[in-house]
């Protein structure tokens, strides 16, 4: 956050105004905000919900641990009602509740644009919100999904890379719609290119869900 010299109203970091009398931020307080952004991003410890239980299974909390360790600072293509560019932070989970949350900031490119869905944050872009889900998640190496028709994280490099690239082609005056169907078509041309064939699977899955241990 930075503080406005004016009406010393509080700022989001990636404002270029103030949001309450539009007062531009100086060009030194916004070197002073990027580094200051940087140094945080660069020194963050991820944080964990403690559950006030044990656990109800080690395969669940192997999968969170995991999706923390892949997906934690990395950038994706993020599709929910429109599709953007975003990097993923603050992956954090309680076990107990079969919950798993994270902060995502919209990455500005090129033929990206929010649609109506993300504008409600009223923030000005680059827009920073979070999202979770609960026990239908479904994960695999490249992607995360909220599992019942919400959004999804597409986070292979080489997928993203190709995003990009196509994104960049299309005109100023496409509709958001269009850009999210374009950008799903395109995801279903790019990801058997590159994709090594893993199945999605359930971050909570069901007790039945689990290897059974055989006894002796």
């Amino acid at each position: 956050m930075w503080t406005c010299s004016e009406c010393s109203n509080l700022n989001w970091d990636s404002s270029k105004a103030c949001a309450k009398c539009k007062e531009p931020i100086s060009p030194e307080l916004e070197k002073e905000v990027i580094i200051r952004t940087q140094l945080e991003i660069q020194n963050y410890k991820l944080k964990k919900f403690t559950p006030p239980q044990p656990s109800a299974d080690p395969h669940v909390a192997a999968n969170c641990e995991k999706i923390c360790a892949i997906f934690e600072g990395k950038e994706a293509f993020y599709f929910e009602k429109g599709v953007l560019r975003v990097r993923v932070f603050n992956i954090r989970y309680n076990l107990c509740m079969r919950i798993i949350d994270m902060e995502v900031e919209e990455i500005p490119t090129k033929g990206l644009k929010q649609s109506c869905f993300h504008r409600r944050f009223a923030q000005p872009s680059p827009i920073r919100w979070s999202i979770g889900a609960g026990y239908r998640a479904m994960f695999c190496e490249q992607s995360l999904a909220m599992g019942y028709g919400g959004w999804e994280l597409e986070f292979k490099p080489e997928v993203v890379r190709d995003l990009i690239a196509v994104a960049g082609n299309w005109p100023d005056d496409m509709e958001s719609f269009d850009r999210y169907r374009n950008a799903r078509e395109m995801l279903y041309k790019i990801i058997p290119k590159y994709s090594s064939n893993e199945q999605m699977r359930r971050v909570f899955p069901e007790e039945s869900d689990f290897p059974r241990i055989s006894e002796s």
